[in-house]
């Protein structure tokens, strides 16, 4: 039992190489190099959350503060960029002795952080499946609006003048489609 062997100070090896692996995890953010820098097998980690009460909420703050440090480094990325030589032919290029370099920009870190910060502004759009079982009154009113807009494009078969005149008469409710009378579309796979 080397792991509970106590050392000067009153600290375990257990807590000493706990207390080492934290800290590596949290600025590698990465549990086989934290695992090597506290001279333990990576196992060791994944047995600590299991068997010790107190390292799995000690790992979690490692864990926030690796999350934080890669969020500052996608920051800096997006915002000040990557300085990189300046690069021709496969050569650096240099002006009057002087190596040139640009700054590269990571317009995907910008997007993302972005989407991140201001979700309800740059969040994605997805399309959505809308799966129905047929019963209309499931349907809000501008699903309901859009559905009679496709039936009433349907029907006008492309005609401007006929697709007015149609929602005229729905406005008045006066409105009837002949659906066998409507052209079905085949869709070829």
């Amino acid at each position: 039992m080397a792991s509970t062997r106590k050392r000067h100070g009153g600290e375990s090896d257990k807590d000493l190489h706990q207390k080492q692996f934290l800290e590596a995890f949290a600025v590698s953010c990465s549990v086989q190099k934290a695992a090597r820098w506290a001279g333990v097998h990576r196992q060791c980690h994944y047995d600590w959350l299991k068997q010790d009460s107190t390292y799995p909420s000690r790992f979690a703050e490692a864990r926030q503060r690796a999350a934080d440090m890669l969020e500052d480094e996608a920051v800096r990325r997006a915002k000040d960029g990557v300085r990189r030589p300046l690069v021709y032919k496969g050569k650096q290029v240099y002006i009057q002795g002087e190596p040139i370099y640009q700054i590269e920009y990571s317009d995907q870190l910008l997007i993302r952080l972005l989407e991140a910060y201001n979700p309800e502004r740059f969040k994605r759009r997805n399309e959505t499946t809308f799966q129905w079982s047929g019963d209309l009154s499931e349907l809000s009113e501008s699903q309901l609006a859009m559905l009679e807009k496709q039936f009433m494009e349907i029907a006008a078969q492309g005609d401007p003048a006929k697709f007015a005149a149609l929602q005229k008469q729905l406005e008045a409710g006066a409105i009837v489609i002949d659906a066998e009378a409507m052209p079905v579309e085949t869709q070829s796979t």
